[in-house]
């Protein structure tokens, strides 16, 4: 008798679940993407949206908060080859950042 009833309770669980589950509108499946989580300062993900936003395709697959993005693993670069998102972005910033760098015209 316990066991029929503990798999009464079992059923109860189930049932109460799967009712929760569709009221969020979430199905029984679990999504899972594989990716690359990239943190950084605030102005140096900003850059990264920026350079997102200019891509044809776009690497970003979630923007998790102030200072992470969930990137794809592998990028398709400019010369249509794929690399690695992490060491491509990680180029393109340091690029941005040299071309952006303060000269102090006093020193000249």
């Amino acid at each position: 008798r316990d066991a029929q009833e503990s798999r009464g309770l079992g059923d109860v669980y189930k049932r109460q679940y799967q009712r929760r589950v569709r009221g969020a509108g979430i199905s029984g499946m679990v999504n899972a993407k594989r990716g690359t989580l990239i943190t950084s300062d605030v102005p140096t993900k900003q850059i990264l949206l920026w350079i997102n936003e200019q891509e044809t395709e776009s690497f970003v697959i979630r923007d998790l908060d102030d200072t992470s993005l969930f990137v794809v693993d592998k990028i398709r670069g400019a010369d249509g080859q794929m690399h690695d998102t992490e060491v491509y972005l990680k180029e393109k910033v340091r690029k941005i950042q040299q071309r952006n760098l303060f000269e102090d015209p006093a020193k000249n």
